[in-house]
């Protein structure tokens, strides 16, 4: 940007203080600051995908509740990258679609109330966490699509 600016003669000081931000990074940053009031429940929900996530009996157990409640959905469940709001999105979309299985999972697994519960955690996932995603997905779907077509522009 700063070669194509300067070459038509945008620039003051041919550019030598010329500072830009990277667009995504700056969507990033307005989601992150939209969330704050609902980080507790995504912090839920990330803690409840992070357990099911860290060990392959873990995932098993959680397959089987995924069977027995029927969920059809086939794609896995995933972690958000702190740094990339579009990951986060991704990563609730993905969740809220099991959560009848994270739901039978608490029902059906001590171990998981009690880690994620553990050293005044945050507990596992409430009904209000989920009704708080479902309330903002709509707003970081919006984000989402502007952060790739960001990513996917020359």
């Amino acid at each position: 940007m700063k070669k194509w600016m300067n070459v038509r003669n945008c620039l003051l000081l041919n550019g030598e203080y010329i500072h830009t931000q990277c667009c995504a990074h700056i969507l990033s940053l307005i989601v992150k600051e939209c969330l704050k009031d609902g980080d507790i429940s995504i912090t839920r929900i990330w803690k409840a995908v992070k357990y099911v996530r860290l060990s392959p009996s873990r995932l098993a157990r959680f397959k089987g509740c995924v069977e027995r409640e029927k969920i059809s959905y086939k794609d896995l469940i995933c972690l958000d990258v702190e740094t990339r709001r579009n990951s986060t999105y991704l990563m609730l979309v993905i969740a809220v679609k099991y959560k009848k299985a994270f739901d039978l999972l608490e029902i059906s697994d001590a171990k998981y109330v009690k880690e994620l519960s553990k050293e005044k955690g945050p507990g596992v996932p409430l009904s209000k966490d989920w009704d708080f995603v479902n309330t903002v997905l709509p707003f970081l779907r919006i984000f989402y699509y502007a952060t790739m077509r960001i990513f996917g522009s020359s």
